[in-house]
């Protein structure tokens, strides 16, 4: 009885494991929130916030629900300031959100809550 139990355990974490798992495709749409967006589509990425934009690098390694991808950032200055920046995104998917995180964390940029399909402003960088 005891076999059964854990044999039935097993493959229920393992069920629950595999629908765990997502695509580049399941972060298609356009996230936004707290003044940044992020627009994912099969061929591109680009991620927008006042004072920094870029397009990450395709496709996205995705584990679990999870993805990481690379980012070179354009500064987006005022006073014909310009810089580029390497950036590392890692982005959690659950439900319609993703939690956003951007290093280094000298940027300034995140952690952030990403919803699928809000609309956002995107304002010059101060």
């Amino acid at each position: 009885m005891r076999a059964r139990l854990l044999l039935l355990a097993i493959i229920a974490v393992a069920s629950i494991s595999c629908s765990e798992s997502l695509g580049p495709a399941d972060f298609n749409g356009t996230w936004g929130g707290d003044g940044v967006r992020l627009t994912m589509s099969p061929t591109m990425a680009r991620f927008e916030s006042p004072c920094w934009a870029g397009d990450l690098t395709m496709p996205l390694v995705v584990n679990g629900r999870e993805f990481t991808a690379l980012s070179a950032l354009q500064s987006q200055g005022g006073a014909g300031q310009s810089e580029s920046r390497s950036a590392t995104f890692r982005g959690e998917k659950s439900g319609d959100q993703i939690q956003l995180t951007v290093s280094p964390s000298s940027l300034g940029l995140g952690p952030y809550t990403l919803t699928l399909g809000q609309q956002v402003d995107i304002v010059g960088c101060p």
